[in-house]
């Protein structure tokens, strides 16, 4: 009979534990989009223009690739590989993030982009606006509504010191 308690209790705790643990998933979900949300940038108009540094091809109806630069693979093992590529991105991107053009930067390559980042904001005195990416049926797909302004994030997050 303790075995039998003791069994229905574990699987209650687990039960609890599972939904404690989709809460939270749904949790960020959620406020992963209203960070996107808050941050996208106004649609002004139809068109959308992007500045490719994702290392993919960017076709799709809607959107004018405004300048592009290669993103070979680098080995992330060796930080001076890691510099040189991210220098060269983001001296590609300068002008795009000057003239607030969207960039896409390089896709499942973390690293690499927090380099970009911190080295335009060290070019151009601003974190550029970014676009983001879903992987729809094995084909990224570009949206509008999915533009973060970081440099205006950066601004209003400041006062929240």
């Amino acid at each position: 009979m303790d075995e039998a308690k003791a069994a229905h209790a574990a699987e209650q705790e687990r039960k609890t534990e599972q939904a404690r643990l989709e809460h939270l998933a749904k949790e960020q979900v959620d406020l992963a989009q209203e960070t996107i949300d808050a941050w996208s940038v106004p649609e002004s108009d139809p068109h959308l223009r992007i500045f490719n540094a994702s290392g993919h091809p960017i076709i799709q109806n809607g959107i004018e690739v405004v300048g592009e630069v290669a993103v070979p693979n680098v080995d992330l093992a060796d930080p001076e590989a890691v510099f040189r590529l991210a220098l060269d991105i983001a001296k590609a991107c300068r002008q795009a993030c000057e003239q607030a053009i969207p960039i896409a930067l390089p896709a499942g390559k973390t690293t690499l982009s927090v380099f970009v980042l911190s080295m335009l904001q060290g070019l151009t005195g601003q974190l550029p606006i970014i676009i983001l990416a879903a992987r729809v049926d094995g084909v990224l797909v570009w949206d509008r509504r999915q533009t973060i302004d970081l440099h205006s994030m950066r601004v209003t997050m400041r006062e929240e010191r």
